[in-house]
């Protein structure tokens, strides 16, 4: 046999062989192809076949819980927060009725001790004999030693003072008391601390309301007249501001400070 006879049959043995095993691959490819399609077959009747009934009831009974938990807790929160609006209100509603229990008391007390002068005034005159004692001269104001019997002197308009911090115009002083008109409501008993301004500097009174009496007025605010009795107040220091702040000033006498007074 010559050469090209020979590796014309080497060619043939080898495409045989090649054919073989390319048809091997594919029978193996094949069934396992086949064996794939077979489980996905046996997986998709798994899940059909399955009931998810339960973890679905479950699932909703959880969501539900939460949801009636959250709208609890909301509306436990409005309920404290309406419990706090109404215990505000109460107690605003408590202190207006003091307020005004304190006022009504204060006008009854005014009220008593302007009918028990007037009694006093009628009885005065329906006694036999009696008659209406002129109208006595006004003397001028003296500051020096005798005036520690004076009684009230009115002060000028538009002097403000303090009492614990509120601001009041001074009606009139003496070395017993004040009365003012404070922009504020005090009450009777209660003990203040008045501050006087001066041109020595302030002068400091400690007292204790003894009537208070509210006023509104037709042309301005509203202003609470006040009756203030002094403590161990400084004699010489009223003696001085009521002479430089008198209404009347005391004639032939001009206002003085401590430095004139020490250097008469």
């Amino acid at each position: 046999m010559n050469q090209p006879d020979k590796d014309a049959e080497f060619g043939a043995a080898v495409e045989r062989l090649f054919r073989s095993t390319s048809d091997q691959w594919r029978r193996q490819l094949a069934a396992l192809r086949a064996a794939v399609d077979q489980e996905i077959s046996a997986i998709e009747t798994a899940i059909d076949e399955t009931d998810f009934t339960d973890e679905m009831r479950a699932a909703v009974q959880h969501v539900c819980r939460i949801a009636v938990e959250h709208a609890e807790q909301e509306r436990h929160q409005n309920l404290l927060i309406a419990g706090q609006s109404l215990a505000a209100i109460e107690a605003a509603l408590h202190a207006r009725l003091a307020s005004e229990k304190d006022t009504n008391a204060m006008l009854r007390t005014a009220l008593a001790e302007a009918r028990q002068e007037i009694d006093s005034l009628k009885q005065a005159r329906q006694t036999p004999g009696s008659h209406s004692p002129a109208a006595p001269l006004k003397k001028p104001l003296q500051f020096s030693e005798p005036a520690r019997d004076a009684k009230r002197v009115k002060i000028r308009r538009g002097l403000i003072v303090k009492a614990d911090g509120i601001a009041g115009e001074l009606v009139d002083v003496s070395l017993g008391g004040a009365q003012m008109l404070l922009a504020q409501g005090v009450k009777p008993n209660q003990l203040v601390r008045l501050v006087f301004p001066s041109a020595e500097g302030d002068i400091i009174c400690k007292g204790r309301i003894v009537w208070a009496v509210y006023e509104q007025r037709p042309t301005s605010v509203s202003v609470y007249r006040t009756g203030v009795k002094f403590s161990d107040p400084d004699a010489e220091a009223l003696e001085r501001f009521m002479n430089d702040f008198g209404q009347r000033p005391v004639l032939g006498q001009v206002p003085h400070s401590r430095g004139d007074a020490a250097a008469s």
